[in-house]
This record gives structure tokens, C-alpha cells and sequence, in this order.
């Protein structure tokens, strides 16, 4: 695991070989086996969620519903919370970011698994819940399964940070962001893959 911190164009924390290799590869199956329970992305406009493929083009599936009845049955919301508050908690409460340090402070979180197929985007935009709670945190993991495409570079501001495999990018939700273009074909394992898990207050 690699940790860089940044400051520019806005606090946040780059981490490579984020996940080992056993948890990876059982997250990875777990997202193919789901993948095909994902439905196109919606946005945020007021407090109305509507489909715009002009802004967003990708598949969404949250995975909070998916695991309303158990969410010890996934691996994902298993792994992934606990993997940050372990190896990331220190870097969050020693930041400069205030917003990274209210992380301690946090008492809820959503999942999203998002699915960039050829010719998907998302257009820029700042995180935000739909009910009222305090979203502070975005963390965005990259990932990809056996094969490759083009594109789907992550932007934060005007910094864009190349897509790595097991990459995880933690940033403040309201700082506009965006993910460029994916170049693909139809094979699942050439498909940009994302978790991004929100923190926040209710």
C-alpha cells in the first residue's frame, strides 16, 4: 500500500495497491456475479433523482439496498469500511483538511457500485446526499477486471489522475469532479469499474 497525500488543486489522498490480493480478487467476483443488477445512473437535480445521459452514462447499483436484509453478505461493505477506517483513519485525522479530520465523527455510509461501459462518462459535479444528512468524504476505488480500455481518467477539479487498478482517491464531496470517457468493447472484463463509498453525518 502507497500513500501520497496532495494539497493541490484541494486536499486529497491517492492510495495504490489499496486492498490486498485475496480481498480484491473476492471483491471482484463478488461485482461479477452483481454487475448485471445495475441499471442506468441517475443524478440529482433539487431534490428529484432523473436519468441524463448527457451528464451521466453509466450503470449504478447501491449497494446498501442490494444488502438491505444482510449486508454481512457482502464482501465489499465488509472489506471496504473496514480497510479505510484501519489503514487510512491516521491520515484522515492528521490532515489539513477539517473536513478530513470530521471523518472520527461520521455515523453513516452509503456504497455505490458504478460500471463504465464504452462510451460512459460522468460529467462534472460535486457529491451530495438526497436526505439531509452531512456528506463530508468521497472515496472512489478503481477497478478493472482481466482486460483493459481507454479513458476513464478520474478528474478532481482540474487535475486529472490517471485510472490504476486497486487505486483509491479520497477527496472532499463538494469539490467539483468528473470521470472522462471510457473506450471499450462489450466484454464485461474490459469495463471500468468503481466503489465509491460515502461518509457523512445524519
Amino acid at each position: 500500500m502507497i500513500i501520497t497525500e496532495h494539497d493541490n488543486p484541494s486536499p486529497h489522498i491517492i492510495v495504490d495497491d489499496f486492498l490486498d490480493n485475496e480481498t480484491l480478487k473476492s471483491i471482484k467476483l463478488e461485482i461479477s456475479e452483481i454487475r448485471d443488477k445495475t441499471t442506468q445512473g441517475d443524478i440529482l437535480v433539487g431534490n428529484e433523482k432523473v436519468i441524463d445521459t448527457s451528464k451521466k452514462k453509466n450503470n449504478n447499483i447501491w449497494l446498501d439496498n442490494l444488502y438491505s436484509d444482510d449486508r454481512n453478505r457482502s464482501n465489499i461493505l465488509k472489506y471496504l469500511p473496514f480497510n479505510i477506517w484501519t489503514n487510512l483513519k491516521p491520515f484522515l485525522m492528521n490532515s489539513k483538511s477539517a473536513i478530513f479530520r470530521v471523518y472520527n465523527k461520521t455515523n453513516q455510509d452509503n456504497t455505490l457500485l458504478s460500471i463504465y461501459k464504452n462510451n460512459d462518462f460522468y460529467g462534472e459535479h460535486h457529491d451530495r446526499s438526497e436526505n439531509n444528512e452531512l456528506l463530508f468524504l468521497t472515496t472512489n476505488l478503481m477497478l478493472k477486471m482481466k482486460g483493459d480500455f481507454k479513458g476513464g481518467e478520474f478528474v478532481l477539479q482540474d487535475k486529472t489522475i490517471p485510472f490504476k487498478d486497486n487505486r483509491l482517491v479520497i477527496f472532499e464531496s463538494h469539490r467539483i469532479h468528473s470521470v472522462n470517457k471510457v473506450i471499450t468493447d462489450d466484454n464485461p472484463d474490459n469495463w471500468r469499474y468503481t466503489l465509491q463509498y460515502f461518509a457523512k453525518i445524519k
